[in-house]
């Protein structure tokens, strides 16, 4: 079997690496160079899920910190709960010890249990067959076997792995003369913890007074693992703000509202755990626990509980539709561009497409026919602002270039209203109301399935007095009001017909276009 197997569909297991009769150089390079394939070989029984994209980059992050002899980088990671960060810290040390030439992994947990217990997962991996089919029986080796420490020779060193909880005692590991040349503090502050300003204080002072003189002075890599808490105590916090620490902190949810790890967590089921916290008046534990940013979930106004499910079915006559654009041009530090569907069932509008990315114009402008045929919808809006009308020249410049006929582009002018107020004009669409005599008044807008966890995660960290709102998603139901307003009749017009006809126009159009 060659080592370049398919292994994306399944991990190996163990008989099948020990016994396939794999080359071992080829072996070690893919262990190596991919995590996934080192977390397949590793823990076989526990790798049922491929790493997404943002383990990838913090395990490339972390090799390289590693990889720096002789001083002292400082890495602060903040993953979400959930998204087995532990998991992936067990792997690093046992990579350390495999292919580096660390001597002395140090692990804290939040107390001196967890920190053995992923001492005792690091040890499990090592004297797993797999790793004995590759390196050989290196046991007979260990000098020293205890539940908090281990003494062993690996690769023509001496390796030292110890555990302690916060505040442990570093001269009573009885270590010799060796120093920590890699000290993993793994959640080491609980929520409970950072809550006391004094007990914080007591953690950080013996951190930096006591754990961080504790390193080899050759050089020593320091990571922090744990999430953000809301307030002035939390040490991910403070290490965030340093300039003597690299910082990774991403939440489970992206801006474009898909998530990190879709295939652990979904969207759907994350806005539905912030539902829950919500419901329970407590949405900043989703935020610091999940999202990593829990001053969002202390300044939000925006209540989703009032938010109501999709109320119609595929079957509904739809009786209106537009696309709207938003290029996202002169947004602070954001260069992604929208392109939202929106339909009209009954008398209410739907929210009931979108599309998100980092694209160029012609890229764009793709996009944007790629939804109109989606959705046989030739009517498609764009704001007549700076870099926006040009959109418009070049949007007919690539229908005439490729001979692409039905679409309907129009200009869409923002007016006097400020963005911030229409997106807070939107907002209030979307939520139930209370009536005259209790009865409930439904909203304006609802969100279709697709669309309702990018829309409500945006709402949720939405902040009306900041500028550098996340909002692009947003706005383009603000905009609505303006496409209403000027073209109303233009999108209501015979829109089974205009349906029917740019469908049949397009069948063999579309293939010209390559999103």
């Amino acid at each position: 079997m060659s080592a370049e197997r398919q292994y994306q569909d399944a991990p190996f297991s163990e008989e099948e690496l020990i016994h396939a009769g794999f080359d071992r150089d080829k072996t070690l390079e893919l262990l190596r160079e991919d995590l996934n394939f080192f977390g397949g070989t590793m823990i076989p029984e526990v790798f049922t899920l491929m790493f997404p994209e943002i383990h990838q980059q913090v395990w490339k992050l972390l090799k390289e910190f590693v990889g720096q002899p002789g001083i002292f980088p400082k890495l602060a990671l903040g993953l979400p709960r959930g998204h087995a960060k532990t998991t992936l810290i067990k792997l690093f040390i046992t990579y350390c010890i495999l292919f580096t030439r660390i001597k002395f992994p140090l692990i804290i947990g939040s107390n001196g249990d967890k920190a053995i217990q992923i001492l005792a997962d690091v040890m499990a991996m090592l004297k797993s067959r797999n790793v004995v089919a590759l390196f050989g029986n290196w046991q007979s080796s260990i000098t020293k076997e205890t539940e908090a420490l281990k003494r062993f020779y690996f690769g023509g060193r001496e390796v030292i792995l110890a555990a302690l909880g916060p505040h442990g005692s570093i001269r009573g590991l009885n270590v010799g003369n060796a120093r920590p040349d890699l000290i993993i503090m793994d959640d080491i502050q609980t929520a409970e913890d950072q809550d006391s300003a004094e007990v914080a204080t007591k953690l950080l002072k013996w951190m930096i007074g006591t754990l961080f003189k504790a390193k080899d002075p050759r050089g020593c890599v320091y990571i922090y693992i744990g999430n953000m808490f809301a307030g002035p105590n939390c040490i991910l916090s403070k290490l965030k703000k340093s300039k003597e620490w690299v910082s990774f902190i991403v939440g489970a949810l992206l801006a474009d509202g898909t998530s990190i790890w879709p295939q652990l967590h979904s969207a759907d089921s994350l806005i539905a755990d912030l539902q829950h916290d919500i419901d329970m008046g407590h949405p900043e534990v989703w935020f610091a626990e999940v999202q990593n940013d829990p001053e969002s979930g202390i300044s939000s106004n925006f209540d989703t509980s009032k938010v109501p499910e999709f109320p119609f079915s595929q079957e509904d006559l739809v009786l209106a539709h537009c696309i709207i654009i938003d290029l996202s041009g002169e947004k602070v530090g954001s260069d992604d561009a929208s392109i939202g569907y929106f339909c009209q069932i009954e008398d209410k509008w739907i929210y009931r497409d979108l599309e998100v990315g980092k694209w160029s114009p012609l890229q764009c402008i793709e996009t944007a026919m790629e939804v109109g045929w989606r959705h046989n919808c030739p009517h498609i809006f764009v704001e007549s602002t700076a870099y926006q009308a040009s959109y418009l020249f070049w949007f007919n410049h690539i229908c005439e270039q490729r001979g692409i006929q039905g679409f309907q582009l129009n200009e869409i002018f923002p007016g006097m209203k400020a963005k911030v107020a229409r997106v807070v004009a939107f907002l209030k669409k979307l939520l139930r109301k209370p009536g005259v005599n209790e009865q409930v008044v439904e909203p304006d807008v609802y969100l279709h399935p697709e669309v309702r966890a990018a829309v409500l995660h945006q709402a949720t960290q939405f902040k009306p007095t900041r500028r550098d709102n996340k909002d692009d998603i947003l706005d383009l139901g603000g905009l609505l009001d303006n496409v209403l307003s000027r073209y109303v009749n233009v999108i209501t017009t015979d829109v089974m017909e205009q349906m029917s006809m740019f469908s049949a126009s397009h069948q063999t159009i579309e293939d010209s276009c390559s999103v």
